[in-house]
């Protein structure tokens, strides 16, 4: 009797035991599957934000990057038509910070005074440029250099003869520097690298190369009487 009555008192406490042990089983599995649900969700949204922010960044940086081919290639381009024209340096405002313009010898030298130049062809090579989408600096690596020009000396007396060749439009290697300013752009330095830098050979022509020149004020006065 003793024997059945401990198998007795045995028997449940064991039941009770082992359907504890299930449910504490249970209710661990059950918080380990939502602890890697969350952290799976966590991460997926991680992964997503983080694609989302390259992905603006990226557009911010090519934007910001068209803008400033576009500002170097004409505002360079302007600069060098005013230097060979004695032209106006109101019309570089829109290209050029003040403070540039202000300071740029290269634009009140003289150094074409004494010549009428009917024609150039200005190129400008861009290298690399360097600007990040938060930034408002950037910075850019080019070459100009001046294909071809075409001009008469004011003065062709004899007295002037050795005077009457127009001077060379050094070909050089520049760093651009720019500055944003109040949402916009801007040329804020000019520094030489090198002049008369080597360039690589093209393996095929150079179709860029027969672009028309381009005619200044006066050629195309002539022109249009013709």
């Amino acid at each position: 009797m003793t024997n059945a009555d401990n198998y007795c008192i045995i028997i449940p406490v064991y039941t009770y035991i082992y359907d504890k042990g299930t449910v504490t089983i249970l209710i661990r599995n059950n918080f380990s599957v939502a602890k890697r649900s969350i952290l799976y969700v966590l991460i997926t949204l991680l992964v997503i934000a983080v694609i989302i922010l390259l992905a603006y960044g990226f557009m911010i940086w090519a934007m910001h990057t068209s803008n400033l081919y576009v500002l170097a290639t004409e505002g360079m381009e302007l600069r060098a038509g005013c230097i060979v024209t004695n032209g106006s340096v109101v019309e570089l405002a829109e290209h050029f910070s003040q403070d540039f313009i202000d300071n740029d010898d290269a634009l009140y030298d003289g150094k074409y005074k004494e010549f009428t130049v009917s024609a150039y062809d200005y190129r400008l090579t861009v290298e690399s440029v360097s600007v990040m989408p938060w930034s408002n600096k950037a910075s850019m690596k080019v070459v100009e250099r001046m294909a071809s020009m075409t001009g008469t000396a004011n003065d062709e007396s004899e007295e002037n003869s050795a005077r009457t060749a127009l001077p060379p439009y050094v070909t050089a290697r520049y760093k651009i520097e720019f500055k944003k300013t109040d949402g916009r752009w801007y040329i804020s330095g000019l520094k030489l690298i090198e002049e008369n830098p080597e360039q690589e050979q093209l393996p095929t022509p150079d179709m860029s190369l027969y672009k028309e020149p381009t005619p200044t004020p006066e050629m195309s006065a002539e022109a249009a009487n013709g």
